[in-house]
């Protein structure tokens, strides 16, 4: 396993994502990524398998990370959450990724084929490469009802809220094959988290005080202050792990 997320980082950068006409000269680099692929695939399925068969032989045995989310996947909702609770989560971290998405930029893509941009009357002719601006597409008044305004209740409607790929103006985790891999486990990950947090502790700003989510500039969307948040524990003691060293 070590050999392969040795690899696995090796090949994360490739030349042809600055230079996509040296393309052809990385058959190499492209073959040993399907081969990693696969040998990655492998792995993870080895362990899914071992978990599962374990679920099955000893039902009350102390579940670990994996188990989670093999039970994510299977049963497509958070365990000990009600449906709608989930549904909710869902649409306010979509919101929150449409208003602050990672990365405000995309990274470079190289067009396939000639296209116009209807708005602006522009033509862009196959073999250009473009920078997409992810924070100015989510907030186009043109896709979105009051774009500025935090509503998270605009993605209750949407029959699309599993789907993050199929939003069409919302994608924060980039476009087309090089985006993001990692999208449903992440996404899943976010939900679970924040499912957790917000039943486990009441959050209060400080002197009741409106957060500040200015941003600051760069490559990485960050705000601009720390947050400053008060946290205190909704439920009883114990169900909190205390670690006695602290």
């Amino acid at each position: 396993m070590r050999e392969v997320d040795s690899r696995v980082f090796q090949l994360l950068w490739a030349l042809s994502d600055v230079m996509p006409s040296l393309g052809w000269s990385e058959w190499k680099v492209k073959r040993d990524m399907k081969r990693t692929a696969k040998e990655l695939d492998q792995v993870v399925e080895a362990w899914v398998e071992e978990h599962k068969k374990r679920r099955d032989d000893i039902p009350s045995c102390e579940k670990h990370y994996l188990d989670l989310l093999i039970e994510i996947f299977e049963n497509r909702e958070i365990p000990g959450t009600i449906h709608d609770a989930h549904t909710t989560t869902k649409a306010i971290c979509l919101e929150t990724l449409r208003l602050y998405p990672p990365l405000p930029l995309t990274a470079y893509r190289y067009v396939m084929e000639d296209f116009d941009i209807t708005h602006g009357n522009f033509h862009v002719p196959a073999g250009t490469q473009v920078l997409v601006n992810e924070w100015k597409v989510q907030r186009d008044p043109n896709s979105w009802f009051e774009p500025e305004l935090f509503k998270p209740e605009r993605f209750l409607t949407s029959e699309k809220v599993d789907n993050v790929k199929g939003m069409g103006m919302l994608f924060p985790f980039g476009l087309g094959r090089r985006s993001c891999p990692a999208i449903p486990m992440g996404m899943r990950m976010v939900h679970y988290v924040l499912a957790r947090f917000l039943h486990t502790f009441d959050l209060a700003a400080p002197f009741s005080q409106d957060v500040d989510m200015t941003e600051s500039n760069g490559f990485v969307n960050l705000k601009a202050t720390p947050l400053l948040v008060l946290i205190n524990p909704r439920l009883p003691k114990s169900l909190y792990h205390e670690d006695c060293k602290v």
